[in-house]
């Protein structure tokens, strides 16, 4: 009787710490993508979208396509870091050169799989609201392309209309 205490005891004390040593390991697949997307822990990346497409039924057209160069160079950063900062910020051309440097800021993260990407934009951080993305797509993106060098990132609306957007690194 004793030693079935002691195996019992054992089994379960194993139990626990295989339970509570494993329970805090991220996700392998959460951790390439958050690398890719912001660089390792303590650095960040940055991108300048290259297409921004909407498709509805058989049609779609690239809205990016033609927009003014003061738009088209505009940053976006995502940090790796204990907050997950993001912001968008001017490129070096502006379209009023009283604009602020930071057009939109605040934070983002991945779902626990790694494919989806929200950006959460603090309100009062948001400085050009024509060019402030994220505070007009307020959603979960889902992640369709994520490279060393390629973001590329979908939603599709109630009405069924996609959104992809297409960003290349800095």
């Amino acid at each position: 009787m004793k030693n079935l205490r002691i195996v019992v005891s054992s089994t379960l004390l194993l139990c626990i710490l295989f339970l509570i040593g494993c329970g805090d390991d991220p996700d392998p697949k959460v951790l390439k993508n958050t690398n890719l997307l912001a660089g390792k822990k303590g650095e960040s990346k940055s991108w300048i979208m290259t297409s921004f497409v909407i498709r509805e039924g058989s049609s779609s057209e690239d809205i990016f396509v033609g927009v003014d160069a003061c738009l088209a160079d505009n940053i976006f950063t995502f940090s790796n870091s204990d907050n997950q900062e993001f912001e968008q910020t001017e490129g070096s051309a502006k379209c009023d050169g009283a604009d602020p440097s930071l057009i939109e800021s605040g934070s983002w993260y991945l779902t626990s799989n790694g494919l989806t990407v929200t950006v959460i934009v603090f309100g009062n951080d948001v400085n050009n609201g024509d060019a402030a993305l994220f505070v007009y797509f307020p959603v979960a993106w889902s992640v369709t392309e994520l490279s060393g060098s390629a973001l590329v990132i979908e939603y599709v609306d109630d009405d069924d209309i996609v959104y992809t957007i297409t960003f290349e690194e800095v």
